[in-house]
């Protein structure tokens, strides 16, 4: 995962560049409202929009969209290995409270790492379709 100085190393660069933007903005510390939040937030932009790149995290990917550019919001979506192989339980095997445990949560991890509906069903699409390639029923509840 990488080396335990990491951190250290990412919170050093890390406040170096907060303090450079928090001087040239003329903010103090954590200043508040809507007028401090935009003035630092289109600083970030101008100045690391881009060099900050965003990477898999546990089970999601943040990344820069069309958002990001218009209203500085990031999107996460679902981050699946390249192994990824989606070989679930056949539904054939015994223990069907297991299925719908492992059913609900796996579509409450798919809600929780999407930021959009439209990434949120995409998603739910392709866990169905792999259930169904599992033998899992259309409607199975």
């Amino acid at each position: 995962m990488g080396t335990k100085m990491a951190v250290v190393f990412a919170n050093i660069f890390m406040a170096k560049v907060e303090t450079k933007i928090l001087n040239q903005s003329g903010l103090t510390g954590r200043s508040s409202g809507n007028d401090s939040l935009t003035t630092s937030s289109s600083l970030w932009n101008t100045k690391h929009y881009q060099t900050i790149k965003f990477t898999n995290f546990l089970d999601t990917t943040v990344y820069k969209d069309e958002r990001f550019k218009t209203e500085a919001v990031l999107e996460a979506r679902t981050h699946f290995k390249p192994t990824e192989t989606f070989h679930y339980s056949y539904f054939s095997t015994c223990r069907p409270s297991e299925k719908r445990g492992f059913i609900k949560g796996e579509a409450l991890r798919l809600l929780r790492t999407n930021s959009s509906k439209k990434l949120f069903e995409e998603s739910v699409t392709n866990f169905k379709t792999h259930l169904l390639e599992r033998g899992y029923p259309e409607n199975f509840n």
